[in-house]
Formats: C-alpha cells, sequence, structure tokens
C-alpha cells in the first residue's frame, strides 16, 4: 500500500464487497441461517472497524537516537514497513476466517449446484 489512506479504502471495498456478497446469496438461496448471516456481517464489521482503527501507528524513536539521518531514516522505514505487513497479514487471516464461516452458512443443496457449476466450465 501506498499510505492510509489506500489501506483504509482497500479495507473499506473489501469488507464492503464480503457482506454484499454475503446478502446477496442470502436472498438468490433458500436455507441460509439468518442467524448465522447475522452474525457473520457483524464480523466482517468488528474486522473492518479494528483494521481501520489500527492503521494509525508511530515510530517511537527520535532522530538524534541515531548516529545519522540515514540511519533513523532506515529504522523508520523499516518499522513502517514491519507494521503494515503484519495488520495486512492480520486482515488477510480474518477475511479468510470469514470466507469460512459464510461457506459454512451455505445448505449443502446450494454448495452442490456452486460444484456442478464449477466442474461444467
Amino acid at each position: 500500500m501506498a499510505n492510509k489512506r489506500q489501506l483504509k479504502k482497500h479495507v473499506q471495498a473489501v469488507c464492503g464487497e464480503l457482506a454484499t456478497e454475503l446478502l446477496i446469496t442470502r436472498h438468490l438461496f433458500d436455507g441460509l441461517d439468518n442467524e448465522k448471516v447475522n452474525k457473520i456481517i457483524t464480523e466482517i464489521a468488528i474486522l473492518q472497524e479494528t483494521t481501520i482503527a489500527n492503521c494509525t501507528f508511530a515510530f517511537d524513536k527520535a532522530c538524534k537516537d541515531f548516529e545519522s539521518r540515514h540511519d533513523f531514516n532506515q529504522a523508520r522505514n523499516s518499522y513502517y514497513h514491519k507494521a503494515f505487513h503484519h495488520l495486512i497479514d492480520e486482515f488477510n487471516k480474518g477475511v479468510i476466517e470469514i470466507v469460512k464461516h459464510m461457506n459454512e452458512a451455505l445448505p449443502a443443496d446450494v454448495k452442490k449446484q456452486f460444484k456442478a457449476a464449477v466442474n461444467r466450465k
């Protein structure tokens, strides 16, 4: 990600798409448990809010703590690089868990229809 604003937009877009897919599936197919769907929507909202809230963090050292400005910049860039990658990894793990829950909420006959449609291609 180039910056925090783009990261936040990406998180919102992914979470919005997950919620949209789930709601469309609920309206297209009978047999989905509304309680499970509502729980998954809540999980999506929590994932989005926590990820966006965790996008803001700060490097806790000052330039005077290093021998040169170059060392400071290297350390700061390394810190932000690791922090953003950790945040993205945690977000991706959360998305995978939500997708697993979405698949579990599907009735068996709908899963068979999806598998048959994929095998025809």
